[in-house]
């Protein structure tokens, strides 16, 4: 078990998902909370739950570079899978 976990919602925004729905999901709120107390979510970091760190992030955004990190996983995969073929065959 990990002693740090972090949550990045992957959204382009930051919406009722990430404000409300997310953080009843990961337990760090016991319901929804209201649209005024939006960006409260992500300035408590860390919260403690289950012997855990847990760092909520905002959404990854639209942030040009985030492509090249699902395109190298994409690549990575192919890769590996390229390879069993290979080696199966």
């Amino acid at each position: 078990m990990q002693p740090n976990v972090v949550a990045v919602p992957f959204f382009s925004a930051d919406g009722l998902h990430s404000y409300e729905d997310i953080p009843v999901l990961l337990g760090i709120q016991q319901e929804a909370g209201a649209a005024a107390r939006k960006r409260d979510v992500f300035r408590r970091n860390p919260y403690s739950l289950h012997g855990r760190q847990l760092y909520f992030a905002s959404a990854i955004g639209t942030e040009a570079l985030f492509a090249d990190v699902i395109l190298d996983q994409v690549q990575a995969f192919d890769l590996r899978h390229t390879q069993l073929e290979t080696h199966t065959s």
